[in-house]
């Protein structure tokens, strides 16, 4: 019975500190679905991600190679980049500030706790 308390501690732990990058379960659409409702981005829906990212880039780049210069086509193939760019610059962001936190034993209820004492 003491696991199941065990249990629900780590997860209202990781409800208020999850980590920005979790293990992953094998399976493509469990990831997907489960990170709708937990904190963290599985690996796999960051690599499924940036692989909907790219073949959408390639796609806009055949059709701006195929029926020549379009200025919207070009105009949607740089927000493209940009918006793979800033995403994945954000989640490094995340998880190295995540990293940090931990490392310096950051846990809100430690701190919290330690605000009180002082």
């Amino acid at each position: 019975m003491s696991g199941g308390v065990e249990r629900k501690d780590e997860l209202a732990h990781e409800a208020l500190h999850g980590p920005v990058v979790t293990e992953s379960s094998g399976y493509v659409a469990s990831d997907v679905v489960n990170s709708m409702f937990s904190p963290g981005t599985p690996s796999t829906v960051i690599t499924l991600m940036n692989v909907v990212f790219i073949t959408l880039l390639v796609v806009l780049a055949s059709l701006l190679l195929i029926r020549g210069f379009n200025i919207h086509l070009a105009v949607m193939l740089a927000m493209t980049v940009v918006l793979i760019a800033l995403i994945n610059w954000l989640l490094i962001e995340l998880d190295a500030a995540h990293k940090k936190h931990v490392a310096e034993g950051g846990d809100g209820a430690k701190s919290s706790s330690k605000a009180k004492k002082e």
